[in-house]
C-alpha cells in the first residue's frame, strides 16, 4: 500500500495573501489562512451546531503571484495539495515547535457578490438525492468514471 497526501478544503480566505520572495532562491511564498465551517447535528438541542476551523495553507512560486494578484479576504476558494509539518524552536522558551500546514498545488476561486449569498443560505444542508433514470444508469454503468479537472489558476 502507498502512502497518499492529498489534501483537498473548501473555506474563506481569513485574511488578505501576505506575500514575499526568499532572498536566497528568489522564490515567490504566499500564507494565508482559510476558514472551514463544519455543520453537527446536536441531537439534544435538535439543531446543527457550527464551528470553524482556520487552515494555514503555503503558495509558492507561480502559485503565491496569482494567489497574490486573484484573492482576497472573504474569497471563497477551493484548494488541493499536500499536508506538511513546519518545525522551529521558539526563542523565548527553547523547546522545538511544529505546526501542520497545507502546501497549495492548485487552487480555484468559486463565487463572488450574489452567489455567495445563494451558496451561504444552502451551507450546512444536504439536497434531496434525485434517483436517475434507468437509462442513466445504463450509460453511467457503461462509461469510464474519470475525475473532471478544476479550473485551476
Amino acid at each position: 500500500m502507498s502512502n497518499t497526501n492529498v489534501v483537498i478544503q473548501t473555506g474563506r480566505m481569513g485574511s488578505d495573501v501576505k506575500h514575499a520572495v526568499m532572498p536566497s532562491s528568489q522564490t515567490s511564498v504566499a500564507d494565508v489562512s482559510i476558514a472551514v465551517k463544519k455543520h453537527r447535528y446536536n441531537s439534544g438541542s435538535g439543531e446543527f451546531d457550527e464551528t470553524t476551523s482556520w487552515i494555514p495553507v503555503k503558495f509558492f512560486g507561480d502559485l503565491a503571484d496569482r494567489a497574490r494578484d486573484k484573492l482576497s479576504k472573504g474569497t471563497l476558494i477551493t484548494i488541493v495539495g499536500e499536508l506538511s509539518e513546519e518545525t522551529w524552536v521558539d526563542k523565548q522558551s527553547s523547546k522545538n515547535r511544529s505546526k501542520l500546514i497545507v502546501i497549495v498545488h492548485s487552487f480555484e476561486k468559486l463565487a463572488e457578490g450574489k452567489n455567495v449569498a445563494n451558496m451561504n443560505e444552502h451551507q450546512g444542508k444536504r439536497p434531496a438525492a434525485q434517483p436517475a433514470s434507468s437509462k442513466q444508469q445504463q450509460h453511467q454503468q457503461s462509461q469510464p468514471q474519470a475525475a473532471a479537472a478544476p479550473a485551476n489558476y
